[in-house]
């Protein structure tokens, strides 16, 4: 999961792009080429952290804004919102505060290394 969302933060938002190179040249582009495959467990939670992302609050701190996690609030408005027993709401919590933690941990490697 960690190798992914490494991978998507770096090259994510040129998948198209890159894909266009793909197509008219012939060539895979290393980065489709090191592209990590995510485990479909990961499908779900991904899709869910992704659309509510916009709902983390960032702090104001002295290299820029720093991100908060997504509010647990949040998290289960939307499971309620969807229909959702408890315990899927618990597991989907668990699963985006892992994925969270994980984003979290490499927006503050980027943050360091951009201080520097």
């Amino acid at each position: 999961l960690r190798e992914f969302l490494e991978w998507d933060d770096q090259w994510g938002d040129k998948v198209a792009d890159l894909e266009a190179i793909r197509d008219d040249t012939g060539m895979l582009p290393r980065a489709l080429q090191n592209r990590p495959v995510l485990d479909s467990i990961w499908a779900y939670p991904l899709k869910v952290w992704r659309d509510l992302a916009s709902d983390r609050q960032y702090i104001s701190g002295g290299m820029g804004a720093i991100p908060g996690t997504i509010p647990f609030s949040v998290i289960v408005l939307y499971a309620q919102i969807s229909g959702m027993s408890r315990l899927d709401t618990w597991d989907l919590w668990q699963d985006i505060s892992i994925i969270d933690s994980i984003w979290l941990s490499i927006a503050s490697k980027k943050r360091k290394a951009q201080a520097t």
